[in-house]
């Protein structure tokens, strides 16, 4: 697993697939290197897994790298998926619940 700074990104393998986990937060500061990484590993297997499901947060810098890296992998031929948590990127419902 390698930390930056606020974010963290871990690689795996699944059959045909190369998962990206990324967990903490994503923001200016870190979505660029974050998205080196990303691309470094776009088209070594059929698909790219993003897994956003350990992300607390994911500013427009973030959104912005999911963009990219789904471009890249149309222009090399793969396919993207992106998990995510129903409830914990919704940024208003954190605010409102204390549970959240």
């Amino acid at each position: 697993m390698r930390s930056t700074e606020l974010a963290t990104i871990e690689f795996g393998q699944a059959e045909r697939a190369t998962v990206a986990t990324i967990g903490g937060e994503v923001d200016l500061s870190n979505a660029d290197r974050l998205l080196d990484e990303l691309m470094a590993r776009v088209g070594t297997t059929p698909w790219m897994i993003l897994d956003l499901t350990a992300c607390a947060y994911l500013d427009s810098a973030g959104l912005r790298m999911v963009a990219r890296v789904d471009e890249r992998c149309r222009t090399v031929g793969a396919g993207l998926r992106v998990v995510v948590h129903p409830r914990r990127l919704d940024r208003s419902r954190a605010r409102d619940d204390p549970h959240g």
